[in-house]
């Protein structure tokens, strides 16, 4: 393959020679950063970039859902480039993730609707200990940034910290109450919440010095460091947290050796909140913090106790059967309260996750519930839950309809205890947790409905006393019309001497190869 001699992979793995296998001692080394520096970190950040784009695109070339021409220039170019590889797209479900992600913005604004009063309460605060915050924060030996604080400020800013974390997806994960390595997941939340208040106290401070004094660079403001023991004395007092809990829990939200391996070798990447340089000090960058931080905390929780996180796996199904049938209120609704084994004789054949008949329509929905790792578009891990999902799913469907098939309806009716004169209308859904939609080649049974959780609540919600079939109808066309309005990417990836264009807007009429 034409990208597989670059030594195409994750950029994580290119990340791994910036963490030490060990800690060392001593003190930070604080210095400001220079252009020398900066053109070095964007050279090495870029390359990054460069081979996580190669890595994607090696990916769809593996499964043909892009086509590949190799043009080899007359005249090597000023740039050193002599080989031109044109890759276009050439099947349509190629970003059929585009239908998830529009439903987690729909998610994110529902939330943002329903914090507005908190937020303009926080915007009226925020003006009026403006002027107090504006003379806490200083320049430190010319170039860096220092402030004080006080509990009133830091309260305040753990609102903000609380409401925009909100806002991200795939905490739901895991339960509230839920435990791992013996803290209830709402602990982790917390202290989580708390650091993120702390990153946006310091992106405040961060724009009102920068506001005073332009000339700063904002590299030596934006990333700064603090001393372990001191950071955490700090924070437990902060919190009221026992110390050795709370050092454990930030164990979890940290990049360090010892979890270095679990992150930074795995097929997504997941930006750290927190990452100790030696010993004695944590970097605290903001990207982590800004950048879905919940991705690196489940990954962690997930590596640490992975028995807590089998058992808690194991209950996630009935956790998601109860926020289904909440949607489907009685009287009309009824809904099973457990999942549903359908038996052939005495072998079961399979099984129903959820439940639920419409008194009112005479229609029936059989639901699978399929919980899903978080994972990013186009990687690895978007392959792998692709293939999962599909395999497993259209198994299923093809169990359920020769069960439908032989049994038909009535025991199901019986297990609800309804009784309609006429058989219902059957109606066959496959939720995906996060997404239900992938690229790929694999063929999908449409004998039944996919959709990720955020679109099929969306659906029902926006479906004036929607029946299963009105969702069902608006399910279809709704992703039908947002994958048609993609208009899809176009960029240019440099690989030594060899420029891959992906989907060019334009092409010269005669071909410049040899």
């Amino acid at each position: 393959m034409l990208l597989s001699s670059y030594g195409c992979g994750n950029c994580p793995h290119h990340l791994e020679r910036l963490i030490p296998n060990q800690f060392s001692s001593g003190p930070f080394v604080l210095f400001p950063s220079n252009k020398t520096i900066q053109s070095q970190a964007d050279e090495f950040l870029f390359h990054c970039g460069i081979v996580e784009k190669a890595e994607t695109l090696r990916g769809w070339l593996a499964e043909d859902l892009v086509s590949a021409r190799l043009e080899n220039l007359t005249q090597t170019q000023p740039s050193g480039i002599k080989h031109i590889l044109v890759l276009k797209a050439t099947d349509p479900s190629l970003y059929a993730e585009i239908v998830a992600r529009a439903q987690r913005k729909w998610l994110t604004d529902v939330s943002r609707d329903m914090d507005r009063a908190w937020e303009e309460g926080l915007e009226r605060r925020h003006m009026s200990i403006l002027p107090e915050l504006t003379r806490r924060v200083d320049v430190f030996q010319n170039w860096g940034i220092r402030y004080t604080t006080t509990t009133e400020i830091d309260r305040y800013f753990d609102e903000w910290g609380q409401l925009y974390l909100r806002r991200m997806w795939s905490h739901d994960l895991i339960g509230p109450e839920e435990k791992l390595g013996g803290n209830q997941f709402n602990e982790y939340l917390g202290v989580l919440a708390a650091i993120s208040g702390r990153c946006q106290k310091h992106l405040c401070f961060t724009g009102l010095l920068r506001h005073k004094h332009p000339h700063l660079d904002w590299r030596n403001l934006l990333t700064t460091f603090a001393p372990f023991d001191e950071f955490l004395v700090s924070l437990a007092r902060h919190l009221d947290a026992d110390r050795l809990q709370l050092q454990q829990i930030l164990s979890s939200l940290t990049l360090e050796p010892s979890n270095k391996d679990a992150h930074l070798q795995a097929a997504e990447t997941a930006w750290a909140p927190i990452v100790r340089s030696n010993q004695n000090n944590f970097i605290l960058p903001a990207y982590g913090l800004e950048i879905n931080p919940f991705l690196f905390l489940l990954r962690d929780l997930q590596n640490k106790y992975p028995q807590d996180w089998f058992e808690i796996a194991n209950n996630r199904e009935k956790r998601w059967r109860r926020e289904l049938n909440d949607v489907f209120l009685r009287p009309r609704w009824t809904c099973a309260e457990a999942g549903i084994p359908l038996r052939d004789e005495r072998r079961v054949m399979t099984d129903i996750d959820a439940l639920v008949y419409d008194h009112e329509k005479n229609e029936i929905g059989l639901f699978q519930l399929k919980w899903q790792q978080p994972v990013g578009p186009h990687g690895r891990g978007s392959r792998s839950a692709a293939k999962n999902l599909v395999v497993e799913s259209n198994k299923w469907i093809t169990q359920v309809s020769a069960w439908l098939s032989k049994y038909g309806t009535a025991p199901l009716l019986e297990r609800l205890g309804a009784s309609p004169t006429t058989s219902p209308h059957v109606i066959l859904f496959v939720l995906g947790r996060y997404n239900a939609q992938f690229a790929g080649k694999r063929v999908v049974d449409q004998t039944a409905v996919w959709a990720d959780w955020a679109h099929f609540i969306r659906a029902v919600a926006e479906t004036t006393r929607s029946s299963l079939s009105d969702i069902e109808m608006r399910l279809r066309s709704e992703a039908a019309r947002i994958r048609a309005d993609f208009q899809g990417e176009s960029y240019v990836v440099p690989l030594d001497d060899m420029a891959v264009i992906f989907n060019p807007s334009q092409e010269p009429e005669q071909s410049p190869s040899e």
